[in-house]
């Protein structure tokens, strides 16, 4: 990573760029923020792939949609691209982690059980990419990260079918390069690629997957020349030096570096050969730990976040977290409207403000902002019963009528909804808990699906699985087709940060309950949804329910009286977040019957905030029962578990642990929902964790 140079451009579309992270086969990759802080790598396309080629930018433009639908866990998504722009450019996500190549230089050769998590996180990428007739074409140490979500495959060269409708099982590739131009590292092609076939195949991947793996395994390429021009000659002419492959994984590689492509297993394949991995959260080795460390804080540096007061109040930064500020009192009504001040947001910092963990670790600490510090909850319950109208009369009880109040005025809704969207935190679940399935609804922060607890409901009521919207990563954006296309009669986005615009737009095709004024999130979200359903006595019964199910769970597990304090270890910042009364955390496992350590409001500045940071040389003096500690992944968990500097924590220091340590956890209870807490993930599981942690 480096300064930018003058002649890279400080804008490209809407990213700003911050660093040169690299250069590759196409073009150079900057460092790029969106504009609410969101990091990218921005590919700049070389001007000799594109100059005066403008069938080159049609495809480009083509391919980058449909680049978009590879929905993998090992992959970063194309997430943005202008084909027509002077120098056209595609926008990743960006993983934190070194590269493979960056990692063997630090670490050396990489064990046995660590070479087979990172083939089982390779193969799966490849899995995915190929089922949507793409091939990678690049697959190389420089374009396979570590991340502490395990391997992420980078920069895939946009392919698409060539001339053939999407369920074909024709496997022709066809690249966006000009004919005959061979792209691609010249160690990590397969001997058709070396030869310059213009009709590539997933095998050339899988080739180029061996070839990966030898190099993690043994430090070696296996067909290492003294030039490129020799090593592409090598691939062509002579068979794989393998002799250095542990016999652990011989059997693993050597059918995947078959010179005849029609002879290498494909993706699945190798897959069921590779079985279950030994370990699934198998961690990198401590060097490449540090490797990450050492970026974070380089792009920390280049990202010169401003420092920022955290207002005691939601923000939006995803469409499945809560972000966005409120003001004015909490108001569901079914009588006359009220005029609302209209709030306007100022644009987002895009800075980001600590680049801890990783960017669903980031959601976490943010989403702690979800709670109004210091707030009375107040649940604007509607007056009246179920399909009651305004006047409350059991003449007009067939007559649906709802008036709804939220920061951007009063929604009406004049008929019972039939077809429910939903878009930003809590509102799919709502909905669903109160018998209604949405139509269309937001995905998981990370853009991959539904929440697991969210797609069970969907197939235990036996009903088809809803349209996923999709946003661009380009913060704010809203996905106005997706919506529409789902024919909605009430578009609910109570906790979803949506501007004034934003809410205009949609309001033109669909009633918008927009974000109510100071409602408490847990059961705030309930009692909007239920207001907007007609359903408000149901909607008291399910939050009741909830109370009862979490209390349940508390004296089964003998929790009751006990204290806590929840926390999240920022290794890079030498200290924790400690999750203050008012956060979603604490507010969960109070209704266990646990009480907040005393120390978690001593050890808090002034200000309400939900959250603060301690030191680690004040963390002796935050004295609980137990430390429930808060990690997005095994890797980090068991770091976590492993630190020495956290056992300052005298809980810690005596073993009196409770962790919520994998991806679904996180998304459960740091942003818990009806049905969330019920979830395999959920409350029940980490119920379990704290009995264990309970002092004996």
């Amino acid at each position: 990573m480096w300064d930018l140079g003058p002649s890279d451009p400080r804008l490209v579309g809407p990213y700003r760029t911050r660093a040169v992270l690299g250069e590759g086969g196409m073009g150079r990759v900057l460092l790029a923020t969106t504009t609410d802080g969101r990091l990218a790598a921005v590919k700049l396309v070389r001007g000799a792939f594109a100059a005066d080629d403008d069938s080159f930018r049609q495809r480009l433009h083509r391919e980058a949609l449909a680049a978009r639908r590879v929905d993998s866990p090992h992959t970063a998504r194309v997430i943005g691209a202008d084909a027509t722009a002077g120098v056209p450019w595609l926008a990743y996500e960006f993983h934190h982690g070194p590269t493979l190549g960056q990692a063997l230089q630090a670490a050396g050769p990489l064990d046995t059980d660590t070479v087979l998590h990172l083939a089982a996180g390779l193969a799966t990428a490849l899995r995915d990419i190929h089922a949507h007739n793409f091939i990678h074409r690049d697959l190389s140490a420089s374009n396979v990260l570590l991340t502490d979500d395990g391997p992420i495959v980078i920069d895939f060269g946009i392919a698409r079918p060539t001339g053939l409708p999407d369920d074909t099982t024709d496997t022709r590739i066809a690249t966006v390069t000009q004919t005959g131009m061979i792209i691609g590292n010249p160690g990590f092609m397969s001997p058709e690629q070396a030869m310059g076939a213009t009709q590539l195949t997933p095998a050339s991947d899988i080739f180029a997957l061996g070839t990966v793996l030898v190099l993690a395994a043994t430090g070696h390429n296996p067909f290492q020349g003294a030039t490129s021009e020799q090593t592409r000659l090598n691939i062509m002419t002579k068979e794989p030096d393998l002799d250095r492959v542990p016999p652990r994984l011989r059997h693993i590689v050597e059918p995947c570096l078959t010179r005849d492509p029609t002879q290498r297993p494909d993706a699945p394949t190798l897959l069921t050969t590779l079985g279950p991995p030994p370990h699934p959260h198998h961690p990198w080795p401590d060097p490449i730990a540090q490797l990450t460390e050492t970026q974070q804080a380089e792009i920390r540096r280049y990202t010169q976040p401003a420092p920022t007061k955290i207002l005691p109040g939601p923000r939006d930064l995803n469409p499945t977290k809560i972000f966005t500020r409120w003001r004015g009192s909490a108001a569901v009504q079914r009588d006359a409207p009220v005029a609302v001040e209209s709030i306007v947001e100022p644009a987002a910092d895009v800075s980001i403000r600590r680049p801890r963990l990783d960017r669903r670790a980031t959601s976490l600490l943010a989403l702690a902002l979800a709670c109004v510090a210091a707030l009375v909850v107040a649940v604007p319950w509607a007056i009246g019963g179920d399909d009651a109208t305004p006047d409350g009369s059991p003449e007009a009880a067939d007559t649906f009528s709802a008036r709804i109040e939220h920061s951007y005025g009063t929604t009406v809704i004049k008929t019972r909804p039939k077809r429910v969207a939903t878009w930003g935190w809590g509102a799919t679940e709502a909905a669903i808990a109160l018998g209604t399935f949405p139509v269309g609804v937001a995905g998981k922060g990370s853009g991959r699906g539904l929440m697991p607890w969210v797609a069970d409901a969907y197939r235990a009521k036996g009903v088809g699985l809803p349209v996923v919207f999709d946003p661009d990563s380009a913060a704010g954006k809203v996905p106005y087709e997706q919506i529409f296309s789902t024919a909605p009669d009430l578009i609910l986005a109570p906790y979803s940060g949506l501007s004034r615009e934003q809410y205009d737009k949609l309001s033109a095709v669909a009633p918008v309950v927009a974000r109510p004024d100071s409602v408490d999130m847990w059961e705030g979200v309930v009692a909007v949804t239920a207001a907007a359903l007609g359903l408000e006595g149901r909607g008291r019964e399910i939050l009741a329910d909830a109370d009862a199910y979490l209390s349940a769970l508390g004296k089964q597990h003998e929790l009751t009286g006990l204290t806590f304090a929840a926390i999240v270890h920022n290794r890079l910042e030498r200290e924790v977040t400690v999750f203050s009364e008012t956060s979603p955390p604490v507010r969960v496992l109070e209704r266990l019957g646990m009480k907040l350590a005393g120390s978690v409001a001593d050890l808090a500045p002034t200000g309400g905030d939900v959250m603060y940071d301690l030191d680690y040389e004040d963390l002796d003096k935050l004295d609980c029962d137990i430390v429930v500690v808060y990690s997005n992944s095994r890797e980090m968990a068991d770091r976590d578990l492993a630190n020495k500097d956290l056992k300052a924590l005298p809980a810690f220091a005596a073993g009196r642990i409770a962790q919520v340590a994998d991806a679904d956890g996180w998304d459960a209870l740091a942003s818990p929902t009806v049905l969330s807490i019920r979830s395999p993930a959920g409350m029940a599981k980490l119920a379990r964790s704290l009995a264990q942690a309970t002092p004996k």
